[in-house]
């Protein structure tokens, strides 16, 4: 296991992320909810077994997942405990979302419409489901995210812009606004798409490839990039500052990121040493390994899950 240490910068802006969290409204339930949503579970996706793994809050393995899944990306659950899991397939033509109810192991909904290349998604608040599309059929054009209203297969939305050559992490934030990792010819950033409107607003930030992304409570931006330096490395950025105001370095390969309910654990997913790692948050130290089953893990999801 690689050495762990926490590298800071900007010491004046620390209380950004060290200081009291601010109240934020909870999710509300989705409405493609049903049954008694589970109590306290990590989903974690796994790309090379096909398979998202169901891990209580202790560590012990409940489950697996395979019905359904093929080349799983970065997955999501809701406030009700439905999961979603983008799948790549076994060909273009076959790639889909798939939306598992709480305590089950096989899709209870399949969505394919306009999905070319999906490895991420996403859920606010009304239940509506965001996937990122890599890149478009063949890789020939820019990456999308494709916007699901709950229950129906046909989407309201195809969110892009030309510099999203390849869309790496989604999330959403309390307001309900959604934020694209990206990555270009100049490096990687994020775009935010407020509201409903279909106009980016890219924030400039300063990194390299970024791999996922999440919020904490007092909704500074962490940014994972698995190859920073050598290193993995998860770069917090107060929003409206373009440079780090906080690095979290050598925590392995990272590539999955996310928050406890209260956000006072970070989660992250380490492809270097095939772990799953917890972390308390801001102190970020480390309390917990999630090892068993455990295969280059892609994708992180909690329930229940943190309010942004």
């Amino acid at each position: 296991m690689m050495t762990r240490s926490l590298l800071l910068t900007f010491a004046t802006l620390l209380a950004m992320v060290s200081g009291p969290a601010s109240a934020t409204p909870a999710r509300s339930a989705s409405r493609h909810a049903g049954g008694t949503p589970p109590q306290s579970l990590i989903y974690v996706s796994m790309e090379q077994r096909n398979e998202v793994a169901v891990y209580a809050a202790a560590g012990r393995l409940i489950r697996r997942i395979t019905n359904g899944i093929w080349l799983p990306g970065q997955i999501a659950v809701d406030a009700a405990g439905d999961l979603c899991v983008p799948n790549l397939g076994p060909h273009f033509d076959t790639a889909n979302l798939a939306v598992y109810k709480p305590n089950t192991s096989t899709p209870a909904a399949t969505y394919t419409a306009s999905l070319t290349y999906p490895v991420a998604a996403a859920v606010d608040s009304h239940g509506n489901m965001f996937v990122a599309n890599e890149c478009d059929a063949g890789c020939q054009g820019p990456g999308n995210v494709v916007k699901f209203a709950p229950g129906n297969p046909t989407p309201v939305a195809v969110l892009t812009d030309p510099s999203f050559q390849y869309v790496r992490a989604l999330a959403v934030d309390a307001h309900d606004d959604l934020f694209v990792a990206y990555s270009s010819g100049n490096g990687g950033d994020v775009a935010e798409f407020r509201g409903t409107s279909p106009k980016p607003h890219h924030l400039g930030l300063q990194i390299g490839s970024p791999s996922a992304i999440a919020f904490d409570a007092k909704h500074n931006l962490l940014i994972s990039d698995p190859s920073y330096q050598g290193f993995g490395v998860v770069k917090v950025f107060h929003l409206g500052i373009r440079r780090p105001i906080r690095e979290i370095a050598q925590m392995g390969t990272l590539v999955a990121l996310a928050f406890n309910a209260d956000q006072s654990l970070l989660y992250t997913g380490d492809q270097a040493n095939n772990v799953v790692e917890a972390y308390t948050y801001p102190t970020v130290a480390l309390t917990q390994l999630f090892s068993p089953g455990m295969a280059q893990p892609i994708g992180i999801a909690v329930f229940p899950p943190a309010p942004y």
